[in-house]
């Protein structure tokens, strides 16, 4: 379901690319360059600068110098405070313009074909709501990783196929799919999913909210370097089996608590809203149901958490909004 308003047939969607900086003069130039370096310029390009106490602040205003020189409208803001990196990115998309909107980290690489294969694909198809691509990933000196963005997700042939098949609101309710410095949305996306509520983060976000009213669709093929390094503020690795049999014993209710108040913000803004599929609706206000009771089920102590799971079994809640018996013994084992 689209909410925007309809692009006239035949014509071409803009591009704004909103960028958020903060100390990143290490590797935000190759990021700047591979920007100017796109076969498809953006309309717009959107910094935000998060009060850099390194050499970002004049190395964007150079660059904005240079974009504006290409006939790229360029908005730069130079904040005097910190506002945190999701309040700094919320804040620059509200200044984004273009019909479609691209999420830039300041540590990557995009590839020269990024913009003209993703807006090929919003022209393409009017209702898509959310794209977002494959990655390379590369070390903090941009060397190969050897491995692939969607690979280390590690999704199932099932997700995917929700994914593909324009079914991913339950799949990002299970999880966060989406990496944002991968994805682009329509404007509309962006009115629709502002202001970003308690607990989540800024890119998942959007792409639930366009899951949610619209449908989604992962590019699959790597268009930008994802660098792997220190001072990534989300990065991505594959987890060794001694890290998932551990997992088994961690405390988990504080996890929990933020997953419902997660999903608590969801149905807060969207739970009765008409818009929204009535299917979708149900299953936020099952799954939120069932994460409440696995947070109650953590606070009994072992022998008596045995009767709440095996509900929660027989109705199916674990298979349903969980992950089957994995959850089980998760529930069964940890801490508290």
């Amino acid at each position: 379901m689209n909410v925007g308003s309809p692009r006239p047939q035949g014509a071409r969607s803009g591009a704004s690319v909103v960028l958020c900086t903060y100390n990143g003069a290490r590797f935000l130039a190759e990021q700047l360059e591979s920007l100017l370096a796109q076969s498809r310029l953006p309309a717009q390009i959107v910094i935000a600068d998060d009060a850099s106490s390194d050499e970002t602040p004049a190395m964007v205003e150079s660059f904005a110098e240079r974009a504006r020189a290409e006939g790229i409208e360029v908005v730069l803001r130079l904040r005097q405070a910190n506002l945190g990196y999701i309040a700094n990115f919320s804040d620059a998309l509200r200044l984004a313009t273009a019909e479609v909107v691209f999420l830039c980290d300041q540590d990557d690489v995009w590839h020269p074909d990024k913009l003209r294969d993703v807006l090929a694909r919003f022209d393409d198809d009017p209702g898509l709501s959310l794209a977002f691509t494959d990655a390379r990933l590369v070390d903090g000196d941009g060397r190969s990783l050897e491995q692939s963005l969607f690979a280390a997700l590690e999704l199932g042939p099932a997700q995917w196929g929700a994914i593909d098949a324009g079914a991913a609101f339950p799949v990002l309710l299970e999880r966060a799919v989406v990496t944002g410095a991968t994805a682009a949305c329509r404007r509309w996306v962006v009115d629709k999913a502002l202001p970003v509520p308690a607990g989540w983060i800024h890119d998942e976000w959007l792409a639930t909210v366009a899951a949610m009213f619209g449908y989604i669709a992962a590019i699959h093929m790597p268009l930008i370097d994802y660098r792997q390094h220190g001072g990534n503020q989300i990065g991505i690795a594959r987890r060794t089996f001694r890290a998932r049999f551990g997992d088994l014993f961690r405390p988990r209710n504080a996890l929990l608590g933020r997953a419902v108040e997660r999903m608590a913000g969801l149905a807060d803004r969207f739970g009765s809203d008409p818009a929204a599929p009535a299917a979708f609706r149900d299953l936020l206000a099952r799954r939120l149901a069932h994460y409440r009771e696995r947070v109650t089920i953590g606070t009994r102590p072992r022998p008596g958490r045995w009767p709440l799971i095996y509900a929660e079994w027989r109705r199916g809640a674990y298979a349903r909004y969980g992950n089957g018996l994995s959850s089980v013994v998760r529930d069964i084992l940890r801490k508290d």
